[in-house]
């Protein structure tokens, strides 16, 4: 599956994953501290439900990329 495929490529990819999260840790963190906000989540989540809906392949890439 899309799902298979792509959690394989994170698991390979994993270190420069979070090393380019790391080296734009600094554009990344007004980001990240904006989700943990009421509002922030909220449009968050919104992202992620309209992704799910008109994009399901592709929200099920970004799972596999990310888990694990």
């Amino acid at each position: 599956t899309h799902y298979e495929c792509v959690r394989n490529i994170g698991i390979t990819c994993r270190e420069l994953i979070h090393k380019r999260i790391e080296d734009d840790r600094a554009h990344l963190t007004p980001l990240f501290s904006f989700i943990h906000t009421t509002d922030g989540h909220q449009l968050h989540q919104s992202f992620i439900d309209i992704i799910c809906r008109m994009f399901p392949w592709y929200w099920n890439d970004i799972r596999g990329l990310a888990d694990d």
